[in-house]
């Protein structure tokens, strides 16, 4: 007997992008699976253009709420999906044709309770890859996961590009907060997992585009810092001697908020570029010797840190 796949879809104002995502779901291989579509109170053509999918595929369930937020949206897929498996995957994302026998097939190879795989970015039409292969092809315990997820060579903490084994979100739930909800939660599933294994093959297609949440967000938000700190205190609560990864992390996620502030001309005031200084002080060691950190963000470090002029320089001719 094939396990049941649940197809988690968190929909709201999509109806540019869901008919390709859903499209790609009808297209895969591997037939045992359920999708089940929250519309968060969509305003657009989003509920109407999944109803016609759901009249031609009875595996399709809808359910409507009002506009709640992505968390909610996630929590209620969680509580009526019926399958031993789950995998997210964002309505304006798709995925590969074999994306779900791709994941099933390693998680019955090897009992892995998550199985993650890597993607590719779509941005204004353009497509890109990074390799990440740092910690891939194996078999991983928690411990080894929860390092992997702290360098820049390997899977992240998105909920989607994985297959979860949905008994792990048992009393665990998406926190109400707009953006980064994944790495309030990623960290405890791979926490609870015996098991977790990584394929470094590109099957999720993740697409950038104005209207997505994560680009509305204002440049000055501290949400994500805040919520890769809340990644910095699980991991030093329950693994201390992994918190040198989690501080080279942070690090960067600190570099990445100065950046946004570079990229768009926006003037630092005092008090952020106070926090800036505080946040970075002291963790420029924890970066230089995390093997898991490539030479070129190293050096990255060592220019921010160091020669801010010459690095607002490349940041703004880079991007």
């Amino acid at each position: 007997m094939k396990d049941l796949i649940s197809i988690l879809i968190p929909a709201y104002n999509v109806e540019k992008y869901i008919r390709k995502c859903l499209d790609s779901i009808s297209s895969q291989t591997y037939k045992n699976y359920e999708v089940v579509i929250v519309n968060d109170g969509s305003t657009d053509n989003t509920l109407e253009i999944c109803k016609q999918y759901k009249n031609n595929d009875s595996r399709i369930r809808i359910v409507t709420q009002n506009n709640e937020g992505v968390s909610a949206a996630r929590n209620r897929c969680l509580h009526h999906a019926r399958g031993q498996f789950v995998a997210f995957i964002d309505p304006d994302d798709f995925v590969s044709d074999d994306y779900l026998q791709h994941l099933i097939g390693l998680q019955q190879e090897t009992s892995a309770d998550i199985v993650a795989c890597n993607y590719i970015i779509l941005d204004n039409g353009k497509k890109k890859l990074e390799e990440r292969n740092r910690f891939s092809n194996r078999i991983l315990n928690s411990k080894q996961s929860l390092r992997a997820i702290n360098c820049f060579d390997s899977f992240k903490v998105y909920m989607w590009g994985k297959l979860i084994r949905k008994d792990l979100f048992n009393n665990l739930s998406f926190p109400n907060v707009e953006i980064a909800e994944d790495q309030y939660v990623c960290c405890e599933l791979l926490d609870r997992a015996n098991t977790i294994y990584y394929s470094p093959s590109p099957l999720y297609t993740y697409r950038i585009h104005a209207g997505s949440i994560c680009q509305e967000v204002d440049k000055h938000d501290k949400t994500p810092i805040l919520a890769v700190h809340e990644q910095v205190r699980y991991i030093s609560e329950h693994h201390p001697d992994l918190i040198p990864f989690a501080y080279s992390y942070y690090y960067f996620c600190i570099l990445n908020y100065y950046n946004q502030h570079v990229v768009y001309n926006f003037a630092i005031p005092i008090e952020e570029c106070k926090y800036i200084n505080s946040e970075t002080k002291g963790k420029l060691k924890y970066v230089l010797h995390d093997p898991d950190i490539t030479i070129s963000k190293k050096t990255q470090a060592v220019v921010f840190q160091f020669t801010r002029p010459i690095y607002n320089i490349i940041i703004k001719y880079m991007n």
